[in-house]
């Protein structure tokens, strides 16, 4: 959406959108299978208070981000919004979860 430059543009692009809604129950999934039995409900708590976190503080920092950017490019919020979900994604994609699953592996052995 960033780069669109027509109106028929956003409806073409609304079909990926459709599929975020299942993209957080499914990595939310993935997280849990990372995390020991014993620590769910730790987990779980740590995710909603991440998600209510998010939801306070995200509207302040688009909007200040959209103000900021309107007039010179209004589609620089669609790439901060992906900015913001590759940076998470890497930092958690390169942390050593090697470590749990062979503590995980071993209690189950």
């Amino acid at each position: 959406m960033a780069f669109a430059t027509e109106g028929w543009m956003i409806f073409a692009i609304m079909a990926v959108f459709l599929l975020g809604g299942i993209g957080a129950p499914a990595l939310q999934s993935l997280a849990t299978r990372k995390v020991d039995e014993t620590q769910q409900g730790q987990f779980q708590g740590v995710l909603a208070s991440a998600v209510s976190l998010a939801s306070i503080a995200s509207p302040l920092a688009f909007s200040s981000f959209y103000f900021v950017f309107r007039q010179e490019w209004p589609g620089a919020i669609w790439l901060s919004v992906v900015a913001s979900i590759w940076w998470p994604y890497r930092s958690f994609s390169i942390c050593d979860l090697g470590g749990l699953q062979r503590a995980k592996a071993d209690r189950d052995f």
